[in-house]
């Protein structure tokens, strides 16, 4: 059975809107504001409520520039790469998850093997 959004009053936040609304007495983009860099529509009301942080790092290719699209329950999350972002931990648990499978020539024949499909760098937990 389908699950059907919940929230009909979704909005979308992007790191514009959030560089816009900093806290009074704090310049948007510094240090202390870590910026929210991911676009979602809505929410999952059931998800756990947990956050982390974490920066996905670019790749070489042209691809790797793109930001980070994932869909969970429904709901897409775009992450842009190269700036610390706020995801709920079911999000992270999604990058964790991603893997590429690989193959390497050996004098035995052909070995597989897999790697993360992207790099990223956990910053903490949100409080």
């Amino acid at each position: 059975m389908a699950k059907t959004p919940t929230n009909t009053d979704s909005t979308v936040i992007d790191l514009e809107d959030q560089m816009a609304t900093a806290p009074a007495g704090v310049q948007a983009g510094t240090p202390n504001v870590p910026p929210v860099a991911v676009k979602s529509v809505g929410h999952d009301v059931e998800l756990c409520g947990r956050k982390a942080r974490i920066t996905i790092h670019s790749g070489a290719d042209d691809m790797g520039k793109l930001p980070v699209d994932i869909s969970l329950n429904g709901y897409a999350y775009s992450i842009h790469r190269n700036a610390m972002v706020e995801i709920p931990v079911e999000v992270l648990e999604i990058l964790q998850n991603a893997v590429q499978d690989t193959y390497t020539h050996t004098k035995e024949g052909i070995v597989r093997g897999s790697v993360p499909r992207f790099a990223y760098s956990y910053h903490g937990a949100v409080q």
